[in-house]
């Protein structure tokens, strides 16, 4: 083993250059470990990410969708009217059957809404500055004449098919105080479950009745009631405008009652449909079944909070793609570099490779040698990137990561790219549309472990010998003759 002694003896005559040998290698370390570091970070920030959002998916109607398709049937040239809703589209029921089969599932909440008023006497929970409703104001028509009020209730009707699973209470929003909850045994009953401070104002109880009216057409329904619940929810702004939105005037019906109340045409339908799954890594996975069923999804999209995943995806995700594209660029260059610098010297040490292989020392052991030495170098590396790896990796990737934050709130400051809002179309509990504030991730928590050191060992090892093993074998295969009678 005479060419392993050699080569240790060369670096000990050779420190100049090999300190820059070491210099490289360990940049390139460095580098390629980074790369797997952020990559496996990435993976866990996701799982993290599907976490926070939860293990739900709603089908409900798409409203990007909706908005696009009025865009279109629009006249461009036509003069901008006043008025223009949203056409609300309920989820056929019959769509449950086709995805409540699909695995993952623990459950399911069907729930849909719609206000209405109160008879006998009963007034909704309001504060002072609260307007009903009922009272709504008076709002100009297209052609400058004032309109009707039109009633939008006093209260909010929720209907829904297991109280345990409704949006809310399944967020720990409120609980069963006394009497019996919702469930799928109560459908196509007219029961409903009152708040408890409406309860108490109204001086209502369980197993009293009480009356509820549609709030355009004044058809009255009766309704037992079965259950008081208490409500967790705060009282916001919009609650103190409008009582209908105040969380102690929200009654719980199943969602067929709430059908009847609302009329024949919402027969059979809801608004949403939400699935509850046993583990938020199997959203993605669901919503791709989901998508080979037969439901329109022109109209309606199963919605998993792919919008805000994305949003709080998106920085860490080109975080990960620089770092990708890095490992590679510096993997080929370094490669590059590190052959360019051993060719170099191997051509200043012609003459030894001459006279060794005068002697009879075999190519293959000469090429050990010079594989020895920079093997040793590159283990001195490795052994700086083992201590150093970690610090310097976060210290990278926060770095980049707070770049990719500050780019993104700019060109969403900016409004770049013409999209509409990311929070349109997320469901609420109160069966409308809400704002949803997307909490973003803003740490990688980029740990090495054994297995991306390992993985980063092995590659910067083939770097290595690939950038030893080729300029030696092109220098190596001229005569020993041609070496020393050109260096004489």
């Amino acid at each position: 083993m005479d060419f392993i002694l050699r080569g240790l003896l060369s670096l000990k005559k050779r420190k100049g250059k090999g300190i820059i040998l070491l210099a490289i290698m360990l940049i390139v370390c460095l580098v390629i470990l980074s790369g797997f570091g952020i990559q496996s970070a990435t993976k866990a920030a996701a799982v993290l990410a599907r976490q926070k959002l939860g293990a739900e998916v709603t089908l409900m109607q798409d409203m990007q969708k909706t908005m696009e398709k009025m865009r279109a049937q629009q006249d461009p040239a036509a003069e901008p009217t006043r008025g223009k809703g949203i056409t609300r589209a309920s989820v056929p029921i019959e769509y449950l059957d086709q995805l409540k089969g699909l695995e993952n599932i623990k459950g399911y909440s069907l729930e849909n809404s719609t206000g209405a008023n109160l008879g006998d006497g009963v007034i909704a929970v309001a504060s002072e500055t609260t307007e009903t409703t009922t009272a709504a104001k008076v709002g100009g028509g297209q052609d400058g004449k004032m309109k009707a009020p039109v009633s939008k209730g006093d209260i909010t009707l929720m209907g829904i098919n297991d109280f345990s699973l409704a949006s809310e209470i399944n967020n720990g929003g409120g609980e069963l105080v006394s009497g019996s909850a919702i469930t799928e045994n109560d459908l196509e009953k007219n029961v409903v479950m009152l708040e408890e401070v409406f309860a108490e104002d109204n001086k209502l109880a369980v197993g009293g009745t009480i009356k509820l009216k549609n709030p355009e057409t004044s058809v009255e329904f009766e309704a037992s009631i079965i259950g008081i619940y208490k409500t967790n929810s705060t009282v916001d702004d919009t609650a103190f405008r409008n009582t209908a939105m105040m969380p102690y005037n929200k009654i719980y019906a199943p969602y067929t009652f709430v059908n009847t109340i609302k009329g024949s045409d919402y027969t059979g339908k809801v608004d949403s449909i939400k699935f509850f799954l046993d583990d938020p890594v199997n959203v993605d996975k669901f919503i791709e079944e989901g998508k080979k069923t037969n439901i329109d999804f022109e109209t309606f999209v199963l919605d998993g909070g792919t919008r805000e995943y994305d949003q709080m995806m998106s920085p860490i995700e080109n975080v990960a793609s620089f770092s990708k594209i890095t490992l590679v660029v510096v993997t080929v260059f370094g490669a590059g570099i590190l052959g360019l610098i051993i060719m170099l010297s191997i051509k200043e040490r012609i003459n030894e490779i001459g006279i060794l292989m005068s002697l009879g020392e075999k190519r293959i052991r000469i090429i050990g040698q010079f594989l020895v030495e920079v093997l040793v170098i590159l283990v001195i590396a490795l052994s700086v990137a083992a201590f150093t790896g970690s610090s310097i990796s976060k210290v990278a990737t926060d770095k980049l990561l707070a770049n990719e934050l500050q780019t993104e709130s700019q060109q969403q400051s900016q409004g770049v790219g013409g999209q509409m809002p990311q929070n349109i179309g997320r469901q609420g509990n109160g069966g409308g549309f809400s704002k949803t504030k997307v909490e973003k991730i803003e740490e990688l928590n980029v740990k090495i472990t054994a297995t991306e050191f390992f993985q980063m060992a092995l590659l910067a090892m083939l770097v290595v010998i690939v950038a030893t093993i080729i300029p030696s074998l092109m220098i190596m295969s001229v005569n020993p003759k041609e070496i020393l009678s050109k260096n004489s």
